[in-house]
């Protein structure tokens, strides 16, 4: 993310507000995209979904958006520390030639598997067709923007990037606006399905605009998962840990029972959504600053290393 960070650094190095804005906007959107124009989102459509649907379908429909999210950045655990390690040693080579082919095996056994655990968890609940398919759906969609966001770094189309998800948000408004008005609770499902789908299919696109013309397929990178299996459960727990307290929460007694497996808890649920809010900005500046000055200390630190640099230099460098 590198290059990316380095661009953005321009806009914040010019005079003008408006470069300013722009480059908090980018650096908010790569920063925290995802999440970010979900709860936006989500908080939008509960105003106007509960004239359309009851109190306990809008919970449904945050139930289902939450879980996917929970259960897609723990399923993506397991495997982004590996092949994030296997896309820096190609970086570190200067190999981009097989990552176009990599991320479409990736993506596609990521949506089988996550088909699989869709329709096991889902099996639990007494859904119509409709809504099973489009929860399923979107479990695998929210995996392969993960996915797609990691191989990412590796490309530094940041303005793609933002108006794919800005564009993908506006979308899912417009889609389950009118879609809910008319489907309720399965218009709602499919409306925010087909704008994740859009964010993917946009993010998709700039991995294959970036990495043109290289058609080399490698499993290589199948052996990071053998060889990095700690890198596969310090992943794992990464995210459990970001979401155990939420889990916590939704099953203990101040918790509230949903359907099927589905528990919630409105009050900590909207502290989480104000806290998240209020740590945007915070994320902006630490996103820049990590991605540039600190990137440029870290790899001339292990540049060093690399070129068998003394002990001495190492520690007058550091400082």
């Amino acid at each position: 993310m590198a290059g990316i960070g380095f661009k953005l650094k321009d806009y914040f190095s010019s005079i003008s507000v408006t470069d300013r804005i722009k480059g908090t906007v980018f650096s908010v959107t790569i920063a925290c995209g995802p999440w970010l124009m979900s709860i936006v989102t989500i908080a939008i459509i509960s105003i106007w979904a509960q004239r359309v649907i009851s109190n306990h379908e809008l919970l449904v429909f945050k139930s289902i958006i939450s879980y996917s999210f929970a259960a897609s950045l723990i399923f993506f655990g397991m495997i982004e520390m590996p092949i994030t390690r296997y896309l820096a040693d190609k970086l570190f080579i200067e190999d981009k030639s097989s990552f176009k082919y990599t991320y479409i095996f990736i993506v596609m056994i990521s949506v089988i598997i996550g088909t699989i655990l869709g329709g096991i968890f889902y099996s639990f609940f007494t859904f119509t067709f409709w809504k099973v398919l489009g929860c399923i759906v979107l479990f695998s969609t929210i995996v392969s923007i993960w996915l797609s966001m990691v191989f990412l770094s590796a490309a530094k189309n940041y303005r793609q990037i933002t108006y794919g998800f800005i564009f993908g948000s506006l979308m899912t408004l417009v889609l389950t606006y009118f879609s809910g008005a008319y489907f309720g609770l399965t218009g709602y499902i499919l409306g925010y399905v087909c704008g994740q789908i859009c964010v993917a299919a946009i993010l998709a696109s700039a991995i294959r605009l970036e990495f043109a013309g290289r058609e080399y397929l490698s499993f290589e990178f199948l052996g990071y998962f053998k060889k990095q299996r700690k890198l596969m459960i310090l992943g794992t727990f990464y995210y459990c840990g970001i979401w155990i307290d939420k889990i916590i929460f939704w099953i203990t007694p101040s918790g509230k029972f949903v359907e099927g497996l589905f528990y919630t808890n409105q009050f900590y649920d909207t502290a989480m959504f104000l806290a998240y809010i209020s740590i945007i900005p915070s994320i902006a500046i630490f996103f820049v600053h990590v991605e540039t000055d600190f990137y440029m200390h870290y790899a001339y630190f292990f540049r060093s290393i690399d070129h068998k640099a003394n002990l001495p230099f190492l520690e007058k460098n550091i400082e």
